[in-house]
């Protein structure tokens, strides 16, 4: 791609210049404040700023600042011709009040759309904007302090990621940075795009879209919908256009119209206005024939109908007295039935008191001290059971010789007799007696008669106080005592639910007013005696507002007229006159039928003729309306936004495709990744090598560029030199040396340009003749544009030199 020219009418200091380029050098040739750096600035703004300025953002704050004419220029342009191939494309711009974007491609279509041009230029332009801000169009201080940060290992991550872009978009590079770049490409494409749902992360569509950090999926996404949103609004300027016209022409009409009525009218109008005196006096008229011929029919049909409510009311007074009785004897019919079920619930309570009552009393009372002392002797007799098993005697018969009865007794036991050879055991003490002897046994200093002792008689204490209490055991006197407590409580229960269902009253109170509620007789029902109450209570109301109506109707007609027969004198006197009038209306010229009468004449008249200077004013209106429409069309028309509309959509569809075809791509790379192993930088390494060495004659025969984008510098003798001992002139050779390796890596074999400012300036003889060698032949194969202040360095360049 080749720079063949650039002009603009005012751009900054620029006025009306013309700067031709040829392939190959250029040298552009000025004083200071020439304008050469100004030149350069309005090519790169041709190139990559958008027209509409947003003073709210910084960078567009500053270039407004930087470049619009002071002190009162707004507006500023720049026309640029580039090639490609021999294909010419010219983009014109313009800033400040009158925005605009205009790209010629090389068929002569004129594409004003700024985001249809922008694509365009993507693709002719192959790199962003930040690659030939760093690299292309960089200034030679810019690439020395790039330098001196990469080889001060401080900020070397802002220069590797200038060189991450750029090499990245190239072929032959390593698998590593292929990585790198598949990676980067996902994220220039899928970035804030959720490609699983398709649709931007979080659902932020074009309502609600993401202002920075776009991915080229989501931009060509929002696109294609801000042009569907200006589809839209096309469609609705071109629809509310062409309503304008027709209401003009619906407006034209009407005026041709109201006038031919207007003029017809106004030819019959005295004899109207003569009319329109008559018709008042002859509405007056008759509308008061009317009212006395009402009144007149009406007045003994009122004095009638006022007898008839009296009549009515008469009726309906003793019927409501009625009713009233019998709802106060169904009210007392309530209250004996009430009274009735309380007393029979009061009896069927008490009832169960006296059943109660009996089951109290044929329930032992066993006392609290009665319990404790059964409880006591039962633990006695425990403790002396227990005193008995401490220990364990196991014996056994075995033989005697004489026979006889052996008796046996253990521990509390009774004597039981023992035959040879049983076993025996027992816990404390064993007695084994006979006619021939006698033998005791027992364990430890058990006093086996004062336990036996104790035992008996606790015995037959127990015994004999179950017995006075006609008990069988302790259980049963517990359970006796229980049993005594629940009844009485259920027996104070039941007295509480008799006391709750009295009141305050007395059972005989309750059988005395039950007495007095016998003989009501049969009651219907409330529903139905309210029914009937409400029916002769609306009747009665009915009749009384009648009859009020009526008579004050009379009342008004008699303070009036007096009376009927001085009504109906009236309506005749009032029916003569009437005729009279229309006598001396019918010799004047007729009202039109579409008209009711002279007022109605008149008014539709002086309607018209407001219509008519309004819609005459609606007209001129309209007429203004149709040229602020027409003035408001957009520049596309619906149709070419349809069309844009389509080509958005297609362009939206192949991102989205090569996104998808990316992911696969990555996923297939991903497996063989680890069989890849290129070293990333090392063209550019060689190719930054032999520059620097050029360019040093010699004297630096070695740079390395490593897979952090760290540069080192070995001198002709093996010695890495350090950064803090580089010249000026080695720093302008390392930029020089960098920024063309970077530019031969990042073209390849297509043709590019790039522009250098003065960048030799500060080398000695030698590396300056070396340098100009380099650019030289840099420039056969690539376009140079290089400015300069020195007419020396111009003329050891060459080229075609452009004086400023």
């Amino acid at each position: 791609m080749l720079i063949k020219s650039f002009s603009c009418s005012r751009f900054a200091g620029l006025k009306e210049i013309n700067v031709q380029f040829e392939k190959g050098l250029n040298v552009i040739l000025g004083p200071n404040e020439s304008g050469k750096s100004t030149l350069v600035e309005g090519i790169y703004a041709t190139l990559f700023k958008e027209p509409r300025l947003r003073m709210s953002v910084k960078s567009d704050r500053e270039f407004h600042e930087r470049f619009m004419p002071h002190p009162d220029g707004d507006v500023i342009d720049g026309e640029i011709t580039i090639c490609i191939g021999d294909k010419e494309y010219r983009l014109k711009k313009e800033w400040g009040v009158t925005e605009s974007l205009q790209l010629v491609t090389p068929d002569g279509t004129i594409i004003k759309n700024a985001q249809t041009a922008n694509d365009i230029l993507k693709e002719i332009l192959k790199f962003g904007s930040g690659t030939y801000s760093s690299i292309v169009f960089a200034k030679q201080r810019d690439i020395k302090e790039a330098i001196e940060q990469i080889l001060s290992d401080e900020t070397s991550s802002e220069v590797s990621n200038i060189l991450m872009k750029t090499m990245m978009e190239l072929d032959g590079i390593s698998v590593d940075e292929l990585d790198k770049r598949i990676q980067n490409e996902k994220d220039i494409l899928l970035k804030r795009w959720d490609l699983d749902k398709n649709c931007p992360v979080n659902n932020r569509g074009i309502n609600n879209p993401y202002k920075t950090g776009l991915g080229e999926v989501l931009e060509s996404y929002y696109r294609k919908e801000r042009i569907r949103l200006s589809m839209n609004w096309a469609q609705e300027a071109e629809r509310d256009f062409e309503e304008i016209c027709d209401e003009l022409k619906v407006k034209s009409k009407q005026i041709l119209d109201l006038k031919s009525k207007k003029d017809e009218l106004e030819k019959i109008e005295d004899d109207v206005t003569k009319r329109l005196v008559s018709e008042p006096k002859i509405e007056r008229l008759e509308k008061d024939s009317d009212t006395l011929s009402q009144v007149c029919k009406e007045w003994p049909i009122k004095e009638a109908l006022i007898e008839q409510l009296d009549n009515e009311l008469k009726t309906i007074f003793p019927k409501i007295r009625d009713l009233e009785k019998e709802k106060e004897n169904l009210r007392k019919a309530e209250k004996k039935s009430e009274i009735t079920n309380k007393l029979a619930n009061i009896d069927e309570l008490n009832k169960k008191i006296d059943d109660t009552r009996i089951k109290i009393k044929q329930t032992k009372n066993i006392t609290d001290d009665d319990i404790a002392e059964l409880e006591n002797i039962h633990k006695e007799i425990s403790k002396i059971e227990a005193a008995m098993k401490a220990g364990v005697i196991i014996g056994k018969f075995n033989k005697i010789n004489t026979p006889c009865d052996i008796l046996l007794t253990t521990d509390l036991k009774s004597k039981q007799k023992i035959k040879q050879g049983e076993t025996f055991t027992a816990n404390g003490y064993v007695k084994i007696e006979s006619d021939e002897f006698e033998l005791e046994l027992k364990t430890g200093e058990l006093d086996y008669e004062k336990l036996k002792g104790a035992y008996v008689d606790n015995e037959l204490k127990l015994k004999e106080l179950l017995n006075n209490l006609q008990l069988e055991n302790i259980e049963e006197a517990k359970l006796n005592k229980e049993t005594l407590k629940r009844l009485k409580n259920e027996e104070n229960n039941l007295k509480e639910q008799v006391a709750l269902l009295l009141g305050d009253k007395k059972y005989d109170d309750l059988k005395a007013e039950l007495k007095q509620l016998e003989d009501l007789g049969q009651a219907r029902n409330i529903e139905e005696i309210n029914g009937e109450m409400e029916e002769l209570s609306n009747k009665q109301m009915e009749c009384k507002i009648n009859k009020k109506s009526a008579e004050k109707t009379l009342q008004e007609w008699t303070k009036e007229y007096e009376s009927l027969d001085k009504a109906f004198d009236l309506l005749v006197e009032k029916k003569m006159e009437l005729k009279e009038i229309k006598n001396e209306l019918d010799k004047l010229a007729p009202i039109p039928e579409e008209f009711e009468s002279a007022e109605d004449f008149k008014n539709s008249l002086s309607h018209i003729r407001d219509s008519y200077e309004k819609v005459q004013q609606e007209y001129s209106n309209l007429k203004e309306d149709y040229y602020e429409y027409q003035k408001s069309l957009p520049e596309s028309t619906y149709e070419e936004l349809k069309a844009a509309y389509t080509k958005a959509e297609s362009i939206y569809d192949k991102k989205l495709k090569r996104a998808q075809k990316l992911v696969k791509i990555h996923e297939a790379f991903e497996k063989t990744k680890e069989e890849i192993g290129k070293t990333p930088f090392k063209p550019l390494a060689d190719k930054f090598t032999e520059y620097l060495c050029m360019l040093t004659d010699g004297n630096y025969n070695q740079g390395q560029i490593d897979e952090s984008f760290d540069i080192s510098l070995q001198n002709k003798n093996g010695v890495t030199m350090p950064p803090a001992l580089l010249s000026a002139g080695t720093h302008d050779c390392v930029a020089l040396a960098l920024r063309f390796s970077i530019l031969k890596y990042i073209y390849g074999n297509t043709h590019g340009y790039v522009i250098l400012d003065d960048c030799i300036v500060d080398l000695d003889p030698e590396r300056k003749k070396m340098a100009v060698q380099l650019i030289k032949q840099y420039a056969e194969k690539n376009q140079v544009i290089f400015t300069t202040c020195n007419p020396e360095i111009a003329e050891l360049l060459g080229g075609n030199i452009i004086t400023m």
